[in-house]
């Protein structure tokens, strides 16, 4: 992993020979499709909220167009060199080889990537998490998508329904409804960032509620795919059933570790709910 993985590397080991692998692009989730390009998507949505709110302060403004191309190509034409930057950066040290590819386990000191074996003693395993899909009837047929792909989205959709009560999902559905598109938020839990302080949380979630269509302590029962090329989604919340329409699907239900795509069977590694503790 190249996310925290890559700062492992310092000085302290140039007599090292160290080899740093690397599925994705290099970098990891923070860099190229988390806490950066979400916080510079973050920071225009605060921009427009303040415009939308400049009246109260006596000053007269709109938004007249959100150029959604010139959004990403000013976001990820800053980030994306950084990604190339590192890993040719990486690649020019003369004690380490950057491998590009999947990485697996085959012994417990011994490691495949694509058609090359790595043998150590000492070996960082730091290949973090990825958003986890429920378990929902229908939700394989359908085109979803997650965090690591809604900033790249090639249009603002018109309807976007967003699956998650938590951080990434609010996140999210502000940045989204700012920029123009009609969010609905469906969570199961009965407030947001249920997670974190309850006085925080019950507070968000009123405030949330009137930016926003939300549907708490909600369950999705099915999603199929409708003629019209949008997606429904058939919910339950008590005894109450409707549904939902959408143009896009935001699936932001928590991450889970990828540990269980390392093969750690075949090592002395122990797992607790995904996560390495020995």
């Amino acid at each position: 992993g190249t996310g925290s993985g890559n700062s492992v590397i310092t000085p302290d080991y140039d007599s090292w020979r160290i080899a740093i692998i690397e599925r994705g692009v290099f970098g990891g989730t923070c860099l190229n499709r988390g806490c950066i390009p979400s916080k510079m998507l973050v920071y225009l949505a605060d921009t427009i909220q303040e415009i939308k709110r400049s009246a109260k302060l006596g000053i007269d403004a709109n938004v007249v167009d959100v150029r959604w191309q010139d959004i990403l190509n000013r976001i990820y034409g800053r980030i994306d060199p950084i990604a190339q930057g590192g890993e040719d950066y990486r690649n020019s040290l003369s004690n380490v080889t950057v491998f590009n590819g999947h990485a697996q386990f085959i012994a417990s000191k011994s490691i495949q990537v694509n058609e090359h074996i790595l043998t150590a003693e000492n070996i960082v395993i730091a290949t973090g998490a990825k958003p986890y899909i429920p378990e929902i009837p229908g939700i394989e047929s359908v085109d979803i998508h997650t965090s690591d792909t809604a900033m790249r989205l090639e249009e603002i959709p018109n309807r976007l329904t967003i699956l998650g009560g938590g951080y990434i999902a609010t996140e999210m559905a502000h940045i989204f409804s700012s920029l123009g598109s009609n969010v609905t938020l469906i969570a199961r839990g009965k407030q947001l960032l249920n997670g974190h302080d309850k006085d925080i949380s019950r507070r968000f979630t009123d405030t949330f509620q009137k930016r926003i269509t939300i549907h708490l302590d909600t369950t999705v029962q099915y999603i199929t795919n409708e003629n019209s090329g949008s997606v429904a989604l058939y919910c339950t919340s008590g005894e109450k059933e409707f549904s939902v329409v959408s143009d896009e699907i935001l699936v932001a239900t928590g991450r889970t570790p990828t540990s269980d795509e390392l093969n750690l069977s075949v090592t002395d590694i122990e797992t607790c709910d995904g996560y390495i503790t020995t």
